[in-house]
């Protein structure tokens, strides 16, 4: 083991030693340690262990830290030394230089295990960016005065993070000249009826060879921010956002697994944003959005690939076991909330396998 196998693992997986963005910060001092430094700016809080930080914001109601996302740091290696690699780290690893590894030698190890890597538009000036789908995860390379006239492959790797999800993928292609015709279009969605909504995305939606999975994306992220802005239609927008998610697994845009998962974390969000929520703003309840992230779960206990050696498993085998731990993670934010034993009861056992995952 060594450093490039850190950076790919953390690439392929999303996560650094089994810690992924929505970790808690008591479980990742539990793995890090505690010699950290932090820093706190309004509601949110930046861990920082080294080569690795962790930032969360915190809840409106106040009680809990929400996980945001993780940055792996690799440029410090030249400023700061080999000894900004965390101890966990390096026992799990071995020693890593002081200079960053190029991009296509860590690309390399990937495409021979068959994790592409996507150029992600937008970086900063100076830099690129690129985005590997399935974990969720991306690189950011280059020095603000070689990247523009180097190929990507020869830059240094600067920093790898999570999560940048399918729909911030597709937010940043479209960039922001397309939020005005969207956020029209979600509007006039907004006023018609179920039954005159579908009617109108048959007539005027995206045909098929136009990207229409893109397309839903883009609009239920333009939704987000326009129920980031907190107006007194809140509710209608947030109805609407739950009607496309609906829409988009009829039209076999989405499954019922990413449904499940979009749909559990969406309404975690209102929860945590947003409470208490209006009278008026009706969103599924706890027991229903468990049982549906939890009957989409593609695997049982004892066939979902285990962390503990993940070079052991075929690419299909992890990627099982990572959405069956994306599924439980997501209907763990709702435990709190939930009525029926039976759910909670099934809920609690997946929680306990959920750490093994990948």
């Amino acid at each position: 083991m060594g450093d490039l196998e850190f950076y790919t693992d953390v690439l392929r997986s999303g996560t650094v030693l089994g810690l992924d963005a929505h970790s808690t910060p008591e479980q990742v001092e539990a793995v890090l340690g505690a010699d950290f430094g932090e820093h706190r700016t309004g509601r949110a809080m930046i861990r920082d262990f080294g080569l690795v930080e962790f930032t969360w914001e915190l809840a409106s109601a106040g009680r809990s830290w929400r996980g945001l996302h993780f940055a792996v740091q690799v440029h410090r290696l030249e400023t700061a030394g080999t000894e900004v690699v965390n101890p966990a780290i390096r026992a799990a690893y071995g020693i890593f230089p002081a200079t960053p590894p190029r991009l296509g030698d860590v690309r390399a190890l990937l495409d021979t295990e068959h994790w592409p890597l996507r150029e992600l538009p937008g970086a900063d000036p100076g830099f690129r960016e690129m985005w590997q789908p399935e974990s969720g995860s991306s690189v950011l390379v280059g020095l603000r005065e070689s990247a523009l006239s180097s190929e990507p492959e020869d830059l240094p790797v600067y920093r790898i993070g999570a999560p940048c999800t399918h729909g911030q993928a597709v937010r940043r292609a479209m960039g922001p000249v397309g939020r005005r015709p969207a956020l029209d279009r979600l509007d006039h969605l907004r006023g018609l009826s179920a039954e005159t909504r579908a009617d109108w995305l048959a007539r005027r939606g995206p045909r098929p060879d136009e990207g229409r999975a893109n397309w839903w994306l883009y609009h239920l992220e333009v939704i987000d921010f326009r129920i980031s802005q907190r107006g007194d239609e809140q509710g209608a927008w947030i109805e609407l956002k739950l009607w496309l998610l609906d829409q988009g697994e009829r039209q076999g845009l989405f499954t019922a697994m990413a449904t499940a998962e979009s749909r559990a974390w969406f309404v975690a969000a209102l929860h945590d944003r947003y409470a208490p929520l209006s009278g008026q703003t009706v969103v599924p309840d706890a027991d229903s959005l468990v049982r549906d992230c939890l009957a989409t779960i593609p695997g049982t206990p004892a066939d979902l690939a285990r962390r503990a050696d993940l070079h052991s498993y075929s690419r299909p085998e992890l990627l099982r076991s990572r959405r069956a731990g994306n599924l439980i993670r997501a209907a763990e934010q709702h435990r709190t909330r939930l009525r029926d034993p039976l759910p909670a009861a099934c809920l609690d056992g997946w929680s306990d396998l959920r750490p093994q995952l990948v």
